[in-house]
């Protein structure tokens, strides 16, 4: 995933191709090879029962490069309802350029901003970098 994110293609393809391909690199692969009829119905299969929000980000996000913003918002949505909401992943992630000027784009930016920072207050208030033994943040 990274490789592909960060444009070295036909590398990420060969290490996909290499491994034992499973449930959830299957859909990249198949973008990447340029089939994408085989990489949605791969999305398609995996995104209803997957129950891990981190995963789940990474393969909605393949949504936006098929070409389904429609979809790929709405599967945000529910990331972030799911728990996941690391705000440096949404605003970073170069494979969401495209849907920054979208107004649900920047609502749900607004909610996984609000929701990661009362989460880094909590654990700041909570003494977890002390608790973690790390420096603090």
């Amino acid at each position: 995933m990274t490789l592909a994110t960060i444009g070295r293609k036909d590398e990420a393809i060969r290490y996909l191709g290499a491994s034992t391909v499973n449930q959830y690199a299957r859909p990249l692969l198949r973008f990447l090879e340029g089939d994408h009829e085989a990489a949605r119905q791969a999305l398609d299969e995996l995104l209803p029962v997957n129950p891990d929000a981190e995963s789940h980000y990474y393969l909605a996000r393949l949504l936006v490069h098929l070409g389904d913003i429609e979809s790929a918002l709405r599967e945000f949505d529910r990331i972030v309802d799911m728990g996941f909401f690391c705000f440096p992943v949404f605003v970073n992630d170069p494979w969401l350029e495209t849907l920054r000027g979208l107004d649900q784009f920047q609502e749900t930016l607004r909610k996984v901003e609000a929701r990661y920072r009362d989460a880094r207050a909590r654990f700041n208030e909570s003494d977890g970098a002390r608790l973690l033994g790390m420096l603090a943040v």
